[in-house]
């Protein structure tokens, strides 16, 4: 298995995709991630989208607990971030490939300020419960209440927004994200249009 990296500028951010290929040169795992270096622009976070089919009140909510973290974030001199788009092909290999991936973006937070960001993750395939793990929690709004899981009625999958620091990501993994990152940058094909 093997991975490729690719950067791309998107205004205000910074979207990175890790795609992991098999000896036969097919993808079988990838996932994505924007790094906000200014203002967040609504248009480019993924998961006002997968809210557009909930309720009005439950989705202001929503909207409302994302725009508090990414605003704290520019408080605090944090970089924003939201990752998304992570799959892997079925198999037996397939926890392996999802662990890879999501090394491979843990070393890439590295690169950047103490990043912070929003996940939406699926119940069903038990993400969540492993970014909680991790140190993830769910969003909510100003430390007041915990947003629930809602049902994406396009997927049918049944997602829950998490807040996840990379700070903290890192220490319960037990990586050491600079080596990491420098791994990364050795062994992975890297395309950028920057």
């Amino acid at each position: 298995m093997h991975a490729i990296c690719g950067g791309f500028p998107t205004g205000a951010s910074i979207q990175w995709r890790m795609l992991a290929a098999d000896r036969d040169d097919r993808v079988v795992g990838a996932i994505t991630a924007r790094f906000f270096s200014g203002e967040v622009v609504r248009s480019q976070v993924h998961a006002y989208s997968l809210l557009e089919t909930s309720g009005p009140v439950f989705r202001e909510e929503c909207e409302l607990a994302m725009a508090e973290m990414f605003a704290a974030a520019m408080r605090e001199n944090r970089t924003a971030a939201e990752i998304s788009h992570w799959a892997t092909a079925g198999g037996r290999h397939a926890p392996l490939v999802a662990a890879t991936v999501g090394r491979a973006m843990e070393a890439l937070t590295a690169a950047f300020d103490a990043p912070i960001g929003v996940v939406a993750a699926d119940h069903r395939r038990g993400e969540v419960a492993r970014l909680l793990r991790l140190g993830g929690v769910p969003l909510g709004r100003a430390g007041k209440f915990a947003l629930p899981p809602f049902g994406h009625h396009p997927s049918g999958a049944w997602l829950r927004l998490l807040l996840v620091d990379a700070e903290v990501f890192r220490g319960r993994l037990r990586a050491a994200s600079v080596a990491d990152l420098a791994l990364l940058r050795e062994h992975c094909p890297v395309i950028s249009t920057a």
